[in-house]
């Protein structure tokens, strides 16, 4: 089914809808994402698309209708149970109850359904009912009407005109049948169910009317009518139970999430006379159901398999003796974490559809290209011999190595494996294909991660005023004025990186205030105080930069506690830092700017030493007037001629 049917459906369909993404978070486990969410769930709910996709579900219905639904608490049910889960919840902004059933699509999408059933509740509120009409059937008949004859002739009469009503009106199908398992009572919405009238069914047998199959193999499935009779014992029967109606249709009245409910009719002695089968036609639900699954074959960002669907396919693969040639590819996006820390989720999603659209374009139309988990991608390729595998893992990788999109290179590392025999488990030849998979990551890894820095460099350089050449003479003044402070090599290696990388962050940062060719508001000064915090952030995650992290952190701060983001004062401060505050604000002052013309050297050494004390750690300044007073500063800067 095409995609642009399905979401047509799906936006059509009279029932409310919403699809959620399941996130891990460090501090606070499982959240919910809202994914989308179709016309009648805003309809019932009040909330809007607009309003509440992309959020997490306690931050979406916040302060509205829905905030005291227990969202979460359903979900960890139906991850426990692995089965769909149905409640009743009264949505106040739309005065209207609604049975709200959630079920799992796959490891990682949720869906909800709403299901509007105000006109059963608002019956039964109005006949005084105050449990539910299940619990009253399981009273029996015998105490309805008997109440071990207490009850007056009038409330004898109520009671029967109640059961009669209920039975009249709700849209759930009931048959009475009496000891010997013949009908005697059929309500109307089991008449709308099965075609039959009461009238051609009373005193015929259960079995003769009510004929049930397996909905999956077809067989016939005996009667939970004659358990109950047979053991005065309820019965829920959760099968996949279908009921032949007249005209030879098959209905289905039972799954995991809505069983057939039969009760035992005892009379006063406790003895079974009767028994009671409570059931709804769910066909229709079941359509949804399935449109839905079909719907989460796919994964909503990519447009490639999904996992469940896999899963399927393994277990129809596995037990197929003449489909054992099978290539398993398992890719896995390099530095995905850190493409989304420093260029955001979206460049992230971006990074994730390119390499989606790449091992498409590069496999055969036989084959199955699904997103696996996350960051990592399977391919199945079915009757393949292992170097027609190699092939297209050398077409995959020339394929990333051309492409030029996207703020980033794209790289895979991809391990292949080819089940050769039938006995072999397709598992097996998964997991080594992720083996070889993760030995290529290893090697592959560190080379990408420097790839990756070098265009977040080129992307700050061309959205900022900062420069290439601006950070090559940062690094060469900070080793002059290191080695002449007597720093070691690991100290003067780690000076030299910092140089170059502290303002990493602005990457972060709006272009336009990058580019601001004059004074900052108040707000965009707030904004570009975030970035050593950004930088911190994306160096904390690349373990080459990590031990520079807290360097890019604190490169603001001044000597006097006034700095940003911590306000540490004096010796506080680490001493790279206060180098590279002192060697920073001079190449500034002595740069042309987009809002001043640049500085002279007497001048910017003039505003750095009426600054030492203040702004910058004296000693410091009193080393880098010197080192100029008695160097070759044509030698220390090679990137411009001395002002």
């Amino acid at each position: 089914m095409k995609e642009e049917t399905v979401q047509k459906i799906f936006q059509q369909i009279p029932l409310g809808c919403a699809i959620h993404r399941v996130i891990e978070e460090p501090e606070k486990g499982k959240g919910y994402i809202f994914v989308d969410v179709n016309a009648t769930f805003e309809k019932l709910t009040g909330l809007s698309k607009h309003a509440v996709v992309g959020k997490e579900i306690n931050e979406a219905v916040y302060g509205n209708n829905l905030e005291g639904f227990d969202w979460s608490g359903l979900y960890e049910e139906v991850i426990l149970s692995g089965q769909p889960k149905e409640i009743k919840q009264y949505l106040k902004w739309s005065k209207r109850w609604c049975r709200i059933t959630a079920f799992s699509i796959d490891k990682e999408h949720f869906a909800t359904v709403f299901q509007d059933t105000t006109e059963e509740v608002e019956l039964e509120n109005a006949l005084g009912e105050k449990n539910s009409k299940l619990n009253c059937f399981a009273k029996g008949p015998g105490e309805v009407f008997d109440e071990k004859f207490e009850a007056t002739d009038n409330e004898l009469y109520y009671q029967k005109e109640l059961l009669r009503i209920i039975l009249f009106f709700i849209s759930d199908g009931v048959v009475v049948a009496d000891r010997c398992g013949r009908i005697n009572m059929l309500n109307p919405a089991a008449q709308r169910i099965t075609g039959w009238s009461e009238d051609e069914v009373k005193g015929k047998p259960f079995d003769e009317v009510f004929k049930l199959i397996n909905e999956r193999t077809g067989k016939m499935v005996k009667t939970p009518i004659a358990q109950a009779l047979r053991t005065g014992n309820a019965v829920n029967v959760a099968k996949h139970i279908a009921v032949i109606t007249k005209k030879g249709r098959k209905a289905l009245i039972a799954d995991s999430g809505t069983p057939i409910k039969v009760v035992p009719i005892k009379d006063i002695k406790g003895q079974t006379v009767g028994a009671v089968m409570v059931f709804r036609d769910i066909t229709q639900d079941k359509v949804w159901q399935d449109q839905f699954t079909s719907l989460n074959w796919r994964d909503p960002l990519t447009g490639l398999y999904s996992r469940r669907f896999v899963e399927e396919e393994f277990t129809k693969w596995q037990v197929s003796s003449r489909v054992f040639s099978i290539g398993v590819i398992v890719a896995d996006i390099n530095g995905l974490k850190l493409v989304n820390d420093t260029f955001g989720v979206q460049e992230g999603d971006n990074l994730l559809k390119r390499a989606a659209r790449i091992l498409k374009e590069s496999c055969r139309r036989t084959d199955i290209v699904a997103r696996w988990d996350g960051d990592e991608f399977i391919i199945l390729l079915p009757r393949i011999t292992a170097r027609a595998v190699e092939k297209i893992v050398e077409r995959i990788k020339n394929r990333c190595l051309q492409e030029k999109e996207g703020e980033v290179q794209l790289s895979l590392a991809v391990g292949y494996a080819v089940k050769r025999k039938p006995l072999e488990s397709l598992n097996q030849i998964v997991k080594e294909a992720e083996e070889m998979m993760h030995r290529t990551k290893l090697v592959e890894e560190k080379s990408y991660r420097n790839t990756v820095v070098s265009s977040i460099l080129m992307t700050l350089f061309a959205k900022s005023t900062e420069t290439e050449e601006h950070a090559e003479r940062l690094k060469n003044y900070c080793l002059v004025i290191g080695k002449k402070m007597g720093l070691s090599s690991k100290q003067l290696d780690e000076l030299a990186l910092l140089a170059v990388l502290h303002d990493i962050g602005k990457i972060g940062i709006n272009e336009s205030i990058l580019r601001k060719p004059g004074p900052l508001t108040e707000g965009e000064w707030e904004e570009m105080k975030k970035h050593p915090e950004i930088g911190w952030r994306i160096a904390k995650g690349i373990s080459e930069l990590a031990h520079i992290a807290e360097y890019i952190l604190y490169h603001h701060e001044r000597w006097d506690g006034r700095g940003y983001p911590k306000g540490l004062k004096g010796e506080e401060i680490p001493l790279l830092c206060r180098i590279l505050a002192v060697v920073d604000a001079y190449d500034a002052m002595t740069s042309d700017r987009v809002y001043r013309k640049a500085m002279s050297k007497e001048k910017a050494l003039a505003e750095i030493k009426k600054n030492a004390g203040t702004q910058f750690d004296p000693q410091i300044v009193e080393n880098f007037i010197d080192l100029l007073a008695n160097e070759d500063t044509e030698k220390i800067d090679k990137t411009r001629p001395f002002i």
